[in-house]
């Protein structure tokens, strides 16, 4: 969660995943499945969000969309409102920055414009613990499978 004053009012903003039912929670780590949700207060309405591969050197003038691998998901809401779904599961594993364009011109611009955080990354996608269980189970039997084999001479 974010809130400071911007260039005409104050505002907040949140990045958060749906926990059960209608509740959310606000969080900077999600895993492949979830999906994203934010909402907030004081900016224009509307305004486009972006999420972005992380940034840490955001520049005023800057070109929000960056086009790599990954595309830039970008959606015209009322931020306004409470839990906007802003990106569908499946998500792309990264580290990623969330750029409210309050005047909705595709640039960064420091007095009207909001970045979730300057000096890191707004939030991170991460391989959900089940993958990472198997994959050390999997190298853990590989090891053992290849240290018999030597035992063994074979």
């Amino acid at each position: 969660m974010v809130a400071g004053a911007g260039s005409v009012s104050a505002f907040k903003f949140v990045i958060e995943t749906k926990a059960s039912g209608n509740d959310f929670d606000a969080t900077d780590e999600f895993e492949v499945s979830e999906d994203v949700y934010v909402w907030g207060y004081g900016f224009s309405d509307p305004v486009d969000v972006y999420i972005v591969p992380d940034r840490n050197d955001w520049q005023d003038g800057d070109m929000i969309a960056v086009m790599d691998s990954m595309g830039t998901v970008e959606v015209n809401i009322s931020i306004n409102q409470r839990h906007t779904k802003i990106w569908d599961a499946p998500l792309t594993i990264g580290k990623f920055d969330v750029v409210v364009d309050d005047d909705q011109n595709g640039r960064y611009n420091a007095g009207t414009d909001f970045v979730d955080s300057m000096q890191t990354f707004g939030f991170e996608v991460v391989p959900e613990a089940s993958t990472v269980v198997l994959m050390g189970v999997g190298l853990v039997s590989m090891i053992g499978y290849v240290g018999v084999r030597r035992i063994r001479g074979v």
